[in-house]
């Protein structure tokens, strides 16, 4: 797995989800944020391969991260 130090909004904008990397946005119901319930398959099959990072707070959008903190 290649590894990646993500330092500015700039290197988030260049990543996009792989099997090595996975974005939950995390909001929860009420909007203070919660782990999502699907983030454990992820959780899982990383632990079953190779392994991978999970990004919470983020949500790819038309295979695009967002490039800055209000982007929705």
């Amino acid at each position: 797995m290649a590894r990646f130090e993500i330092k500015t909004l700039e290197d988030i904008s260049l990543l996009r989800e792989s099997s090595e990397l996975e974005c939950k946005q995390a909001s929860g119901i009420d909007g203070k944020g919660a782990i999502p319930k699907d983030m454990w398959e992820t959780y899982s099959a990383f632990a079953n391969t190779d392994g991978g990072t999970i990004i919470l707070g983020l949500k790819e959008k038309r295979g695009q991260m967002p490039t800055s903190l209000h982007a929705r």
